[in-house]
């Protein structure tokens, strides 16, 4: 028994100090805990897995002891047993442990507006409002819904409660517009009555310059030819418009047949249109198209130009400028016409969204080291153009 304890101790003992010597590579900017605090948790979790060891041990020698009619079992947890008394008081404690770890996981209505939440939250989708003086995005956060929270981090709010992704700013600043399961909403931020503009299967709301309209995004089926066989039915992602009272719902481009980038005429990556975003002036629009390929099409003609920037999550700078996007993970800017190379601002992030005046770009920060959208965390961040000032804006201390 002796021996089978202090080789269980040994074993718990080894992995804390392969946590405390490891902790130090874990401090990056990808990971929502620090070094100290996986160190502390990693000493926590294994305190706890000793002490149900041990009470597990207690428990099989005493009921060895009992099976065997064995006197010295009645004085393992007699008054007398300090170790069966021991075993008693750990489990207990790692119970309330355990319980009081799990309650501070869980959302609840007193830190849903808190920097510090639970890790699995995802604040998503961010959007600088027309006057620059806040962010709204989605969040999981509470019970999930739409927030907004000043550039520096406070005042952040609730304006709306449900399900909600793709958040966009109306052009006066009065409305926002998203996206969920039943379609596409408007919501003035004043009275955060949502209304249903567009029912059914619509998601990425942009609203046009002139605020009288949006583009949406539907996928919609159609009879394309197959690299090298017989014609065959797939179902792309293509750009709509629709008034504001849901009326007068159109395709905003003609379909396209030929190829884009390296994608071949007639597939899947080459008519596909997502991730719309207004230029400026609204004669524009830009959107992602191929297998990543960033394209700005004239309005009125339809006619396409390749930025020459291969990314997602296209975002066009207020003055005209520039694009911001996602590029393999991180967030790069290039000139709108195609001309320069690209410039990295931040890694580990997406969707941007500019500031009023061009000069700050706010973002998605992939946490856990994780870019993809299933379960990974994410915060949001600020980054000025040229890739200086980061800082945190969600997630934590903002600076």
């Amino acid at each position: 028994m002796k021996r089978t304890l202090w080789i269980w101790t040994a074993l718990c003992a080894v992995v804390v100090v392969i946590a405390f010597f490891a902790a130090p590579a874990w401090d990056t900017d990808g990971y929502l805990i620090s070094g100290t605090e996986l160190f502390m948790f990693a000493a926590f979790l294994m305190f706890g897995i000793w002490l149900v060891g041990l009470g597990i041990l207690a428990a099989i020698v005493a009921l060895v002891r009992f099976m065997r009619r064995d006197g010295r079992g009645r004085a393992w947890w007699s008054r007398r047993g300090r170790f069966g008394k021991a075993s008693i008081f750990g489990l207990a404690a790692v119970f309330v442990v355990t319980l009081v770890f799990v309650a501070a996981q869980l959302p609840g209505e007193g830190d849903e507006t808190s920097d510090f939440v639970s890790f699995g939250t995802v604040d998503t989708d961010p959007d600088w409002s027309p006057d620059g003086k806040l962010i709204a995005f989605a969040t999981t956060r509470g019970s999930g819904g739409v927030y907004v929270v000043r550039p520096d981090g406070t005042a952040m709010r609730r304006v709306f409660r449900g399900d909600a992704t793709d958040v966009d700013w109306s052009p006066d600043g009065k409305s926002i517009a998203f996206a969920n399961e039943r379609g596409i909403y408007v919501m003035r931020i004043r009275d955060g009555r949502p209304k249903l503009v567009l029912k059914g299967d619509f998601y990425l709301p942009a609203w046009a310059p002139n605020g009288r309209a949006l583009a949406v995004v539907k996928d919609e089926p159609g009879l394309f030819s197959r690299y090298d066989g017989p014609p065959f039915k797939f179902d792309a992602p293509a750009i709509y418009v629709v008034r504001l009272d849901g009326s007068g719902l159109r395709r905003l481009l003609p379909r396209y047949r030929r190829a884009v980038g390296a994608a071949r005429p007639g597939s899947v990556a080459a008519v596909s249109e997502t991730e719309p975003v207004w230029s400026p002036d609204g004669s524009r629009i830009a959107f992602q198209a191929g297998d990543g390929e960033i394209v700005a099409a004239e309005v009125k003609s339809g006619r396409r130009v390749t930025t020459g920037t291969g990314g997602y999550e296209p975002a066009w700078s207020p003055d005209g400028r520039l694009i911001a996007y996602q590029c393999a993970g991180d967030v790069c800017v290039a000139n709108a016409d195609g001309s320069g190379n690209e410039h990295r601002v931040a890694s580990g992030g997406g969707d941007p969204s500019w500031s009023p005046d061009s000069r700050l770009l706010v973002f998605e920060h992939y946490l856990y080291g994780g870019s993809g959208y299933g379960s990974h965390p994410r915060s949001l961040s600020i980054v000025d153009a040229n890739g200086e000032g980061l800082r945190r804006l969600t997630f934590g201390p903002s600076s």
